[in-house]
């Protein structure tokens, strides 16, 4: 939560954070919501609980391959090699 809080308070206006997580867990023990709204940025804040793949791939299905200027990857570090490759897809060129 506080990475996402982060980055969504630096955005523009019209700027958005797709947040991928597993579970809502963490993010309800500190009541994560809450300080989205209260930094005034909850509508930044694209929240997608499943897998960080199954996001990225519906990200580029979506027609959105090119469209990002900022991947940040903090994540089971398993699976690193394939949210780089497909974060690839997403970023701007530039």
């Amino acid at each position: 939560g506080y990475n996402t809080l982060s980055m969504a308070t630096m955005l523009p206006p019209g700027g958005k954070v797709v947040a991928c997580d597993i579970t809502d867990k963490y993010l309800t023990q500190i009541n994560s919501q809450q300080y989205f709204e209260e930094a005034g940025v909850e509508s930044k804040i694209d929240l997608r609980l499943q897998s960080a793949i199954t996001t990225l791939d519906e990200l580029i299905a979506a027609g959105e391959s090119g469209s990002y200027d900022l991947v940040f990857i903090d994540a089971d570090k398993t699976e690193y090699d394939q949210y780089y490759e497909k974060s690839l897809q997403l970023l701007r060129s530039g």
